[in-house]
Formats: structure tokens, C-alpha cells, sequence
């Protein structure tokens, strides 16, 4: 598999999800893996300046070729 839970992501093409656009580039992290066929939930940054931390998440489902892994887990084990 291309990517683990917890894996820092950038997006590797644009997307709209329920009409918000999601730019190339965005960053986000897995949390869901899936073997047969490989895919990944991903929780992207959207920009959300009218908000507190300037940011909201969307959760996305995403082939492996439509992102890049930009910094593998290296945390604790969460014992999952």
C-alpha cells in the first residue's frame, strides 16, 4: 500500500466534494487504508478564514495516484 494511517498528504489534483473546491496541493492525513480495492479516506485542509485557526477538514475518498505521501507517520503506535 502506497500510504498508512496518519501519513501527511498533498493532493496531487483539484477536487470539488459537495461543492467546495479542494486546490492541487492541499494538504491532508490519512485515516482509512483499504486493501482490494486500494483507496484511502483522507481529511483535507480547506481554507476557512471566517473561522477560528483559519481552517476546516473535508473527509475525501481518494485512489493511491491522486496524492503524494509528503511525511510518513513516525509517531507511537496507537495501538489499534
Amino acid at each position: 500500500m502506497k500510504a498508512k494511517v496518519f501519513d501527511r498528504v498533498a493532493l496531487r489534483i483539484d477536487l470539488t466534494v459537495q461543492g467546495i473546491r479542494i486546490p492541487k496541493g492541499s494538504l491532508g492525513v490519512v485515516v482509512g487504508c483499504y486493501a482490494q480495492p486500494e483507496g484511502y479516506d483522507v481529511d483535507v485542509e480547506i481554507p476557512a478564514p471566517e473561522l477560528v485557526g483559519d481552517v476546516t477538514w473535508k473527509n475525501v475518498g481518494l485512489q493511491p495516484e491522486q496524492f503524494d505521501v509528503v511525511e510518513p507517520y513516525s509517531g507511537p503506535n496507537p495501538g489499534w
